[in-house]
């Protein structure tokens, strides 16, 4: 029954928006961000779509590609690799999206090393890359799954990053290993170009600017987070303020704020702080706590953020936390893995968002409940509507059918 008036209200809200658009009170781009933010809010496990499962291993990280969010990569801890087509092309509302390529045992270019990152090239969706328990960074041809260069940096790799806008560092990746060295790599030349030099111990994550590719966030088992322009010779620009006596508290994850004014990060003690690096009076900028908590015993995780939505996602144990950026307050708790969640990705043009982790599911999440109204479809009590697919998981299965929620 809360749910059912909590849908009333947002249906009530989006009529009043409407009616203030169609007399001039509200732009068109104001209203976009108003649904898709009534969208974040709503999200919900889908029970329209499924992923094919075919990881053999936990999943340790997940890409879209930046053209059309249309592709889905997926690196798992056992080596593999896995392309979904998110695409329905088969007329039905519900569908399930198939494995179009991938790289698991017995795979030519397969490697028994498990995989930390794997990312699109953003600038063109037919090149990826990988790295991992070795020192080996692969890009790879997304159209023939093979690989056509390696960089062995000689340090094993914690994770790595690619800018996401096109300038010089378009052509950079990011590579933190396990000693206190970022290497900047060059994916023309397929050399190491250049050394970040500033940690003290290894570092844990790395992220470029959504805004500036020319911004780098790196942080360490220190707990040491330091803002660099690789554009300049000099050390880092700016280090996140830090308690006295300092505590050792070691970055498990990082990523920039949709506007690129501000860092967040995961640290080992489950907290979730907020840097903000520019308008701050304070030389060094501004920290701030959530009010939540990010457990788990994963080393690294994967968060992502929602763009112009101002909604991170973090997983948390084994669900995934939606938090608001403004308020810093907690918005959802998406409860569906049975398993630690390692890492999340927002899909910027649907909006949908995927989670995946020791379970080996990959599961989507949805604001559906517009779907049931418009199409008057109850998928819980109509299930001749559409054929029942045979589901691999059975939880997956229960959790997708029996969601007792959706009325």
């Amino acid at each position: 029954m809360k749910m059912q008036r909590k849908r009333y209200d947002s249906v009530q809200n989006m009529v009043v928006c409407l009616e203030r658009l169609k007399m001039g009170r509200m732009s068109a781009s104001k209203l976009k961000k108003i649904d898709s933010n009534r969208r974040i809010c709503e999200l919900n496990v889908s029970r329209l779509m499924n992923l094919r499962q075919a990881q053999d291993g936990c999943v340790t990280y997940l890409d879209l590609d930046g053209y059309n969010g249309r592709y889905l990569l997926s690196a798992c801890h056992s080596g593999s690799i896995y392309i979904h087509d998110l695409a329905n092309d088969t007329g039905n509302l519900r569908f399930e999206s198939q494995v179009i390529a991938e790289c698991s045992p017995g795979h030519a270019e397969y490697s028994s090393a498990r995989l930390e990152t794997a990312q699109w090239y953003p600038l063109d969706p037919g090149l990826f890359t990988t790295s991992g328990g070795n020192s080996r960074l692969r890009i790879w041809d997304a159209n023939q799954m093979t690989v056509v260069e390696t960089v062995d940096v000689k340090e094993t790799i914690n994770r790595h990053h690619m800018s996401p806008v096109p300038s010089e560092a378009s052509c950079l990746i990011a590579v933190a290993t396990v000693s206190e060295f970022v290497y900047l790599v060059d994916i023309r030349t397929g050399n190491s170009v250049r050394e970040l030099r500033g940690h003290e111990l290894a570092v844990n994550a790395c992220a470029f600017s959504p805004i500036d590719g020319d911004l780098l966030v790196t942080g360490d088992l220190e707990g040491r987070l330091l803002l660099w322009d690789v554009r300049m010779s000099r050390g880092h620009l700016l280090e996140m303020p830090r308690e006295k006596p300092p505590k050792k508290d070691f970055v498990k994850s990082v990523c920039f704020s949709g506007d690129g004014q501000s860092v967040i990060f995961v640290s080992k003690s489950s907290k979730i702080r907020l840097w903000k690096l520019f308008g701050c009076k304070k030389h060094g900028g501004k920290v701030s706590e959530f009010s939540g908590q990010a457990r788990g015993k994963t080393i690294r995780i994967q968060m992502d953020v929602s763009g112009d939505f101002d909604f991170i996602f973090i997983p948390d144990n084994r669900s995934v936390a939606i938090y608001s950026l403004k308020t810093l307050k907690l918005v959802n708790s998406l409860d569906v893995h049975y398993g630690l969640v390692n890492c999340c990705r927002f899909n910027k043009f649907t909006p949908e968002l995927y989670s995946a982790g020791m379970d080996q599911n990959i599961v989507p999440y949805r604001a559906e409940g517009e779907i049931s109204r418009g199409f008057t479809v109850d998928l819980e009590r109509d299930g001749d509507v559409v054929e029942e697919r045979v589901v691999k998981n059975k939880f997956v299965h229960d959790s997708l059918w029996n969601d007792s929620d959706s009325d």
